[in-house]
């Protein structure tokens, strides 16, 4: 018997978590799985840059990020 959260079930895209919202047990499908985008180095790499031209980042700062992310 699920509990009163909710249950994950596995879907070909990866798990889904069927949440209760209600006595009733009205559920809904909330995605779990990181989006393609959210993966792809390009677009890491694309927030990395704009990220340093608004000056949250340092060259020094953009150049470590890139490292990180261009050997992991």
């Amino acid at each position: 018997m699920p509990n009163d959260e909710g249950i994950a079930t596995k879907a070909s895209q990866g798990y889904r978590v069927m949440k209760r919202t209600g006595k009733y047990q009205v559920l809904v499908l909330l995605n779990t799985q990181p989006t393609t985008n959210e993966l792809d180095p390009v677009v890491k790499l694309e927030k990395l840059a704009k990220l340093k031209d608004l000056g949250i980042l340092t060259e020094e700062e953009l150049q470590i990020q890139k490292q990180k992310l261009l050997h992991s």
